[in-house]
């Protein structure tokens, strides 16, 4: 019984033993299959073992998947465990950086069936499923920082490198095109992605740097059309990946581009000048000028100017103003307008001059003027006094009859007056008396005739 007792703690104690040098291999590895022997315990003492290494074989080995310094190394390294069973590669987030994973060592072991020369020694690598004694092995993984893949892992047991399929995406680069020649608003877009060994496209967003975007979720050669307004802008492109069941996204300054719209040029012109005479006015004119604006031109001010030598600067309302002129010479004149506006000036448009015409005053515009004067505004004026407006003018009255004065000498006659020298009865001695007394009242009767005519003649004159 002693005997069998003895036994069984001897192999009690051996395979405690045996468990702990497993464990201690699982912890370092100091054999002769180690790349760093006993391996390392943070990336500041792997830093040390790769410069401390007389031979450079550590980082000739480690040049072999992109190594080229250990600062670069250090700033891109991120934890990672090795897993036997899966064969994955994973970070402490549980993101899968690799699968298929393989590792290598310095001597041909079990599993390590392939073999690799870097520089002037030849290592052996195989699967992890046939070459490692644990289930897990933990250490630093240096990441390309251009497509996000795990370049390879240098396990912490034994500074080994281990390396797998890793999935890479980025965005390559965005394309710009102007949408078509004559359009310098317009422009269409297209991303190129990056993908490998799983890495999947699920969507595009493109940003258009001015508040707006597109998404794309299928198809994603195609182009994106966006017109911008003026002004300078920078359009961008992240690219979405499904990656081993997580969602990565990329963008770089590949996939950015600057969009630089100009200002459209500025439009501004004189449309035209209208005059306008004032009522009741032959000199008196109202100018209004027109104006044409457009792509952020404003009319500020007028300034007409008169052949007469005058000036006047108006400011301007709405795309016009207007100013009132009074030409006092006759004749045609000519008024020209000169237009500001706030991006320059329009001066020489055959549009902004106005013809005009004054006349000469008339008897309206001076009434009072001697030659402008008339009878019916002037009634008393000499020459138009009439027997009808002034009856009491020389020669007006009517003729006075003898019925008015009858003892006038020429209103006497043998009947009002037979005491008359001439009116005694004459004898009648024959034909001879006949004739004569005729032809004296022949002569009577003529003489009265022509006095009445002439008195009618100049009643009708001074009428």
């Amino acid at each position: 019984m002693v005997l069998s007792g003895l036994f069984a703690a001897v192999v009690i104690a051996l395979g405690f033993g045996v468990l702990q040098q497993q464990s201690a291999q699982a912890a370092v590895d100091c054999d002769d299959n180690a790349v760093i022997k006993c391996g390392y315990t943070d990336l500041a003492n792997l830093g040390s073992k790769i410069a401390s290494d007389p031979h450079h074989d550590v980082a000739t080995l480690y040049g072999h998947w992109g190594y080229t310094n250990f600062s670069t190394f250090q700033a891109n390294a991120k934890h990672v465990t090795i897993y036997k069973s899966s064969g994955q590669i994973k970070t402490d987030d549980g993101t899968i950086v690799a699968t298929d994973a393989q590792s290598l060592g310095r001597k041909q072991i079990t599993g390590n069936n392939h073999s690799l020369k870097v520089g002037s020694t030849t290592y052996y690598y195989g699967p992890v499923q046939g070459n490692f004694g644990s289930s897990s092995l933990d250490g630093y993984a240096q990441f390309n920082p251009d497509d996000h893949s795990m370049l390879f892992a240098s396990m912490k047991a034994c500074g080994n490198p281990s390396w797998g399929n890793s999935p890479g995406y980025k965005c390559q680069m965005l394309t710009k095109t102007q949408h078509s020649q004559n359009d310098n608003t317009t422009f269409d877009f297209v991303a190129t992605p990056f993908v490998k060994n799983g890495a999947v496209v699920s969507k595009i967003v493109y940003d258009y740097g001015d508040g707006s975007n597109a998404v794309v979720t299928s198809n994603f050669g195609q182009k994106v059309m966006h017109k911008y307004a003026p002004g300078e802008w920078t359009a961008r492109a992240t690219v979405y990946f499904s990656v081993n069941g997580k969602e990565q996204s990329d963008t770089r300054q590949e996939c950015t581009k600057p969009v630089s719209v100009p200002k459209p040029k500025p439009v501004f012109y004189c449309t035209e000048l209208i005059s306008k005479q004032l009522a009741d006015s032959r000199t008196k004119f109202t100018f209004t000028a027109h104006s044409h604006v457009e792509n952020g031109a404003v009319l500020k001010t007028v300034t007409f100017k008169y052949d007469d030598g005058q000036t006047k600067t108006v400011n301007a309302t709405n795309g016009s103003a207007n100013d009132t002129h009074e030409y006092t010479a006759v004749g045609v004149h000519t008024t020209k307008a000169d237009l500001t506006f706030n991006v320059g000036t329009d001066n020489n448009d055959i549009k902004c001059v106005a013809k005009t015409k004054t006349t000469p005053p008339t008897c309206k515009d001076t009434p009072t003027k001697p030659e402008c004067q008339t009878c019916e505004s002037t009634p008393t004026k000499p020459e138009c006094q009439t027997c009808q407006n002034t009856p009491s003018l020389p020669g007006c009255q009517p003729p006075k009859t003898c019925a008015d004065t009858p003892g006038a000498p020429e209103c006497k006659t043998c009947t009002t007056n037979p005491e008359m020298p001439d009116c005694k009865p004459i004898p009648s001695t024959g034909p001879e008396e006949f004739v004569g007394t005729f032809l004296g009242l022949s002569s009577i009767t003529g003489a009265g005739a022509y006095y009445r005519a002439s008195r009618r003649n100049l009643l009708s004159r001074l009428k």
